[in-house]
């Protein structure tokens, strides 16, 4: 009796240290968590990341008229010789 008493003892002592890592995981995975969030409410909003890439879109047709015109006065000079 007094060794089913221990064996149910050991595994109860078992049990609780397994419970208690379980719960100093699911603390520090709830802290990464949070941080997480807390990143990404602080992160720039969406705006500004599309007004970025407004601007490099209109950049990029400004070159591509700027080369086309380049282009068109080559092709220009290169006719009359």
């Amino acid at each position: 009796m007094m060794q089913k008493m221990q064996t149910v003892q050991r595994r109860l002592i078992k049990k609780t240290e397994v419970a208690i890592s379980q719960e100093v995981q699911l603390r520090d995975l709830e802290r990464v968590n949070y941080e997480l969030k807390k990143r990404l409410i602080s992160r720039p909003k969406e705006p500004d990341l599309a007004e970025q890439l407004n601007r490099c879109r209109d950049t990029i047709k400004a070159r591509g008229r700027q080369i086309k015109a380049s282009c068109q006065s080559v092709y220009h000079q290169t006719d009359y010789y």
